[in-house]
């Protein structure tokens, strides 16, 4: 007797099925979530890099000091808010960039690259509260 997949209700031949996640799915819906799982881990992973340089070139400039929270520690959501605006500051500088060497046809770009920490980032580590 063969079992549908879980996901597009496909029936699945016997010995090709597959589980992700403790879920029963065709070999196509099992390649589909393992790839996107995938494209997750590397993004969390980029996103731990990223927070990991804000951090240490806020030490190096003698500028870090985070939010704390009720026991000291920042709170998840203040560390998630963070990430996610260094994560646009570095799409939006991604794009300048762009439109700069689009405009002059240089593959450099006009201004210096800024650092993942600006003068106005520092400022708004320092602003937040943990609470949001």
């Amino acid at each position: 007797m063969n079992l549908p997949c879980m996901n597009c209700k496909k029936e699945v031949e016997e010995g090709q099925g597959k589980f992700f996640a403790q879920v029963y799915v065709c070999p196509s819906c099992h390649e589909q979530a393992q790839h996107f799982h995938n494209r997750l881990v590397r993004e969390l992973n980029f996103l731990l890099v990223m927070a990991k340089e804000s951090i240490r070139l806020a030490l190096v400039q003698s500028k870090f000091s985070f939010p704390e929270g009720p026991a000291g520690e920042p709170s998840k959501e203040q560390v998630l808010k963070e990430i996610l605006l260094m994560e646009e500051r570095r799409d939006r500088l991604a794009r300048e960039q762009a439109t700069c060497t689009a405009s002059t046809g240089s593959t450099k770009p006009n201004a210096p690259t800024p650092d993942l920490l600006s003068a106005a980032d520092d400022a708004s580590l320092h602003k937040h509260s943990p609470r949001g």
